[in-house]
């Protein structure tokens, strides 16, 4: 998604921001360019885009430079920046790769402790999620980072077929359990055949990438698995294997999942969702603008439901089971305008200019208030599940080297499964093996 001007409100919420970074908006901080070091794509320019906003709104004073990072290199570059020199003031320290890059980073409690830098009240951060929180904070050093993006895993479904075919889905924050989806998911089954429709009730992604890992492991705490027992692999937990082995037996037991599911990644689950091939996609959230855009999905366009992922039977609605994925901003330790560069990433994340952000369809949000706003929900419908979702979210192991564990460890065991080359048990036990040694080697 490209930069676009925000529409509406947007100056005002940009200025009622004003009020949570008192000395930036003083006109009287001193002069500092921040260097914010991101990768290119959406957050990118939505960044650029609102820095321009934030820097008349300190009178010139504090100027926003931005440093693109490639994308597939964002991790080691980003390690290498902030380890080795001051060039990057603030960077991406979302949920992922936190682990790896909190050791570099400054905690943000002395800066958000100074009431010259930092309205708290008017920043709030108990707006966000205590899931988002957590997946931005360190368990020794607090919080560290500021959350301006979550991403979530969810069900779409189609709302004309399932209408259709006397299927009720549960709306967010309700979800069905994992036994209720497979029953349905067989009615849907029957009532293609029975059409002799050209679609298949469901896909889902297995392929050889860190999207597919993810997906698995939300099966997996579905269950109530534990693949982590802290931060030490334990993939051959019972309740993990069970996960695995329903995720699994959607494509290979029951058979109701698209028989290109092996292959699949994000374009491939949205493409099938677009073309009308499948009747539900457990997809991430990002799609859904692209889905909805009668131009660029006629077939799909306004018949698109949003749903919670499942929960095995016996469990509580509330466990969690959402992979984190968020964008937040780090201050980098080495940085020579940390003042500076705090005060625009909490101007940056505050309550106005999330809504102004999330309204303009530049980007996503942590915020409660955000996603459950009723006139943004009103025109943006998946925010009702991304909302529910974000409240879901699993810790993460602290573990350096976790992108790593997902691309090279995980994803191919996921792929062996999916494509019958191993059961769930054994893809589990490989998965163990594979992650031990990793850490092993890293030194954990």
């Amino acid at each position: 998604m490209s930069s676009m001007p925000v529409s509406g409100s947007a100056g005002g919420n940009a200025a009622g921001a004003s009020a949570v970074v008192p000395m930036a908006a003083s006109g009287k901080a001193p002069d500092a360019t921040v260097t914010v070091c991101q990768f290119a794509g959406p957050e990118y320019d939505a960044i650029q885009h609102f820095g321009t906003q934030f820097t008349a709104m300190t009178g010139g004073k504090i100027k926003i430079k931005m440093v693109s990072i490639p994308i597939n290199q964002n991790l080691p570059v980003t390690i290498n920046q902030i380890r080795t020199s001051s060039t990057c003031d603030l960077v991406d320290a979302g949920a992922q790769q936190a682990a790896d890059l909190n050791p570099y980073l400054m905690p943000l409690s002395t800066f958000m402790n100074d009431s010259t830098l930092f309205n708290a009240a008017a920043y709030n951060l108990n707006d966000f999620p205590k899931a988002v929180q957590t997946v931005s904070s360190d368990a020794k050093n607090g919080l560290m980072s500021l959350t301006y993006g979550s991403d979530v895993q969810m069900l779409y479904y189609r709302k004309d077929l399932m209408a259709q075919w006397g299927i009720t889905v549960p709306s967010p924050p309700a979800a069905w359990t994992w036994e209720q989806l497979e029953a349905a998911l067989q009615t849907v089954q029957s009532k293609i055949k029975a059409a002799n429709m050209q679609m298949s009730p469901i896909a889902i992604s297995g392929t050889q990438d860190a999207g597919a890992s993810m997906f698995a492991t939300t099966a997996m705490w579905g269950y109530g698995g534990s693949p982590f027992n802290g931060n030490d692999p334990n993939f051959t937990d019972a309740k993990a294997v069970e996960g695995l082995t329903h995720w699994n037996g959607l494509l290979n037991t029951l058979k109701v999942a698209n028989p290109g599911s092996p292959t699949y990644a994000y374009n491939e689950l949205l493409t099938s969702l677009q073309q009308g091939k499948t009747a539900m996609a457990v997809e991430w959230n990002a799609a859904a603008s692209t889905l909805a855009d009668p131009k660029l999905s006629p077939i799909s366009a306004g018949k698109l439901g949003y749903a919670l992922l499942p929960y095995a039977q016996g469990l509580p609605a509330t466990t969690a089971r959402i992979f984190p994925t968020t964008h937040s901003l780090g201050i980098s330790a080495k940085s020579q305008n940390q003042k500076a560069a705090f005060e625009f990433a909490a101007w940056y994340t505050s309550p106005e200019i999330a809504k102004a952000m999330v309204s303009s369809g530049m980007g996503s949000s942590g915020r409660f208030s955000v996603l459950t706003d009723p006139a943004i929900v009103a025109k943006q419908p998946v925010l009702a599940a991304v909302g529910a979702s974000v409240q879901l979210y699993h810790a993460l192991p602290a573990v350096t080297s976790f992108g790593d564990l997902l691309l090279n460890v995980m994803a191919p065991q996921v792929n062996a499964m999916f494509t019958g080359q191993k059961s769930a048990t054994q893809a589990a036990a490989d998965m163990q093996s594979g992650a031990q040694n990793l850490l092993q080697k890293a030194g954990k």
